[in-house]
């Protein structure tokens, strides 16, 4: 794969580990750790180093954060198409 799709892959996988974790569903950590025993070792390493696993979510709090001040500013969320 592309060094673009290895971080995607990396991204999605962590996410989906992180979900099934939240929810209880030992099966499906189990199969995950099943499927890739390195997997654990693996994401603490990408932590270490500072990788950030919520890119997207990242984003979508920054555009939350600028609609919020856009909201304070004019009063409302009809943010014009260029601004």
């Amino acid at each position: 794969p592309s060094f673009a799709e290895w971080i995607h892959r990396q991204r999605t996988s962590y996410n989906s580990f992180l979900k099934a974790d939240e929810k209880g569903d030992e099966v499906a950590v189990e199969a995950a750790k099943a499927a890739n025993p390195m997997m654990q070792a693996r994401f603490q390493k990408l932590k270490d180093m500072g990788f950030n696993f919520t890119v997207h979510s990242d984003k979508w709090m920054d555009h939350w954060n600028q609609l919020k001040e856009y909201k304070e500013k004019h009063g409302d969320c009809q943010v014009p198409r260029h601004f």
